[in-house]
């Protein structure tokens, strides 16, 4: 729930940071650079947790490692975050030029801007569309663990395709923030992302159903780095 009611408030740093301190033509690569260091915690959240936490049948172990796995996730975050308000500025003392007509809409009511949002078609078939897939993408991790263990896969096999769907999306964002500065369409842009996300996902569930072997986690794992490449152009 702490996790959730933060959630807001990161997505919007996002596009809010870009359009305050770059310029039009630098604001897509911006962006991408900054939904590509939630993607890099993701990986360190995959990396970490098998090196502390290991299989044990005894709780009292098991809550000890848990606990010092969870400290030292929260160790990062806070040094993170301190490192952030100590170092980092709102916006640069001189505004840019290109940067004002985004700026000025600062003064723009919230109420102005959910009725621009709630009459405009797009708003609901896009957001709509993000928001049925968007927890399937951020609950891939449990979904690897829950189908594949019971499949006989371990640990170490289950980590693979966990760690790709987040490492592909790397240069996935790279590239959509460059072709988006480069033509400026973003609808088509979504469009190929969001259709490329549904097919992704449907071949990874499909994919989770098959027995244990190499060869299956060879497909596993290429399903996960279609879907990690959809979702981070999206």
């Amino acid at each position: 729930s702490v996790a959730a009611i933060n959630g807001p408030f990161l997505m919007a740093c996002f596009t809010l940071v870009p359009a305050r301190w770059f310029p039009d033509s630098e604001r897509g690569l911006a962006t991408s650079v900054g939904v590509l260091a939630n993607q890099m915690g993701m990986v360190v959240g995959y990396l970490i947790p098998p090196l502390i936490v290991s299989e044990t049948e005894d709780n009292g172990t098991l809550e000890t490692q848990m606990t010092i796995c969870n400290l030292t996730l929260f160790g990062i975050s806070m040094a993170a975050a301190i490192l952030a308000f100590s170092l980092f500025k709102s916006k640069p003392d001189g505004q840019l030029d290109e940067a004002m007509p985004i700026s000025s809409r600062e003064d723009m009511s919230i109420q102005t801007a959910a009725k621009i949002c709630l009459v405009n078609v797009d708003f609901w078939i896009y957001g709509v569309g993000f928001a049925l897939m968007a927890p399937i993408y951020w609950d891939m991790g449990s979904l690897l663990y829950q189908n594949l263990h019971p499949s006989g896969y371990s640990d170490a096999e289950i980590q693979i395709p966990g760690v790709v769907l987040q490492v592909v999306a790397i240069p996935g964002m790279i590239a959509a923030g460059k072709l988006i500065d480069a033509t400026h369409r973003f609808e088509a842009i979504i469009v190929f992302s969001l259709t490329l996300a549904f097919a992704s996902i449907g071949i990874f569930t499909w994919a989770l159903t098959l027995g244990h072997s190499p060869a299956n986690l060879a497909v596993i794992t290429l399903a996960a780095a279609s879907t990690g490449l959809a979702f981070s152009m999206v």
